[in-house]
C-alpha cells in the first residue's frame, strides 16, 4: 500500500506518541523493504489533518 502511495522515488513518514506502535510499523515496513522513518511523538499541535498533508515532513520540522 506504501509504495503505492507515494511512488517509486517517495518515502515514507511516520509519528505515532506510542512506542509499540512505532515498533510495529518499524517491522512492518522492515519486512516489505519500504524506505521509513518512524519517529516517537505527536505531530498534531496544529489541529489540522495532518494525514491530507503533502509535505509531512516540512511540518514535522515546525
Amino acid at each position: 500500500m506504501w509504495p503505492a502511495r507515494v511512488g517509486h522515488a517517495g518515502r515514507v513518514a511516520g509519528v505515532d506518541p506510542g512506542a509499540q506502535q512505532i515498533a510495529r510499523a518499524r517491522a512492518k515496513a522492515a519486512r516489505r523493504n519500504i524506505p521509513a522513518e518512524f519517529q516517537l511523538g505527536v505531530i498534531d499541535p496544529t489541529g489540522c489533518a495532518t494525514r491530507f498533508v503533502t509535505d509531512p515532513q516540512r511540518l514535522a520540522k515546525r
